[in-house]
C-alpha cells in the first residue's frame, strides 16, 4: 500500500476503470508515479482504466496488476472484486467471450507465393548449392591424394624382376591428381587409371612414382631389375 493512502470503499455505478482514474486524478497522481510504484508499465495501467481488458497479457495479470494498483490507490478489496466480477459479466454479454482469452496461434497452413518470394528463394537455393559445390572443392583439394599400383604387385622400397627389357606399370589415382613416373607427367584415363613403362637393367632401375594434390603429394620408389634366365642358368652350370 502506498504511504499516506487509506483503504475506503468506493460506491456507485461507475465501471471498474472509471474507479481507478477517478481515484488516481482525485490524489493528484501522475502515471509516470503509478508506473515507478507499482512497477506495471504505464500502457498497461491505462489498459485497465480504460477497461480494455484485450491489451492486457493475460488473466491471471490482468488480476494482478489490478490487485496491485488499487491496494496502491487504496481502494478496499472487495469493491475491486465486486467490480471486475460486473465488468467481466458486462465484457462476455457484449463481446460472447472472457474479456482475455488464450492466445490464438499463428496459422502457417499456407504462405502467399509472390515473384519477390520466388526471386529470394532462388538466390538462396543457389548460394547454397554454390557453397557445397565450393566445399567439396575445397575438400577434395586438401585431402592426402591417393596412389594405388595395380600392376606389378610390388612392395614400396623393394625391386621387381622381370624378363623383360621393360616393364608396363598399372594404377589408379584421383582424376583431379597429377601423375609422374621418374619425373615425367602421364597421362590419365577418364577413371583415373594410367599405365607407364619403365625400363629394366641387370643392374636395376630405381622407378619413382608421384602423386601430387595442390601442396601435398604421396609417392611410391622401387627397383626393377632384368632377371637374365641365360645368365643364370650359366652360373648354375
Amino acid at each position: 500500500m502506498a504511504a499516506g493512502f487509506r483503504i475506503r470503499s468506493v460506491r456507485g455505478d461507475r465501471s471498474l476503470g472509471d474507479l481507478l482514474r477517478s481515484t488516481r486524478a482525485r490524489k493528484k497522481i501522475a502515471l509516470t508515479d503509478v508506473e515507478e510504484a507499482t512497477k506495471i508499465r504505464g500502457r498497461y495501467v491505462q489498459a485497465l482504466e480504460n477497461d480494455a481488458w484485450e491489451q492486457l497479457p493475460s488473466l491471471v495479470y490482468a488480476k494482478g496488476y489490478l490487485d496491485q494498483y488499487a491496494r496502491f490507490l487504496g481502494i478496499a478489496d472487495e469493491v475491486v472484486a465486486e467490480r471486475y466480477e460486473m465488468a467481466r459479466a458486462t465484457y462476455e454479454a457484449r463481446c460472447g467471450r472472457s474479456p482475455i482469452g488464450p492466445r490464438k496461434a499463428l496459422s502457417l497452413s499456407y504462405a502467399q507465393i509472390t515473384p519477390r518470394l520466388v526471386g529470394i528463394s532462388t538466390v538462396c537455393g543457389a548460394f547454397i548449392l554454390l557453397a557445397s559445390v565450393v566445399g567439396t572443392q575445397l575438400m577434395q583439394f586438401t585431402a592426402q591424394p591417393s596412389l594405388e599400383i595395380i600392376s606389378p604387385s610390388v612392395t614400396p622400397g623393394l625391386e621387381v624382376k622381370t624378363a623383360e627389357k621393360s616393364l608396363m606399370i598399372k594404377g589408379h589415382v584421383e582424376q583431379t591428381d597429377e601423375l609422374t613416373v621418374n619425373g615425367a607427367v602421364v597421362s590419365l584415363q577418364g577413371d583415373g587409371t594410367f599405365q607407364a613403362e619403365v625400363p629394366a637393367t641387370t643392374a636395376g632401375s630405381l622407378v619413382s612414382i608421384v602423386a601430387r594434390r595442390g601442396e601435398r603429394k604421396v609417392d611410391q620408389v622401387f627397383v626393377v631389375r632384368l632377371h637374365d634366365k641365360a645368365a643364370t642358368a650359366s652360373t648354375a652350370l
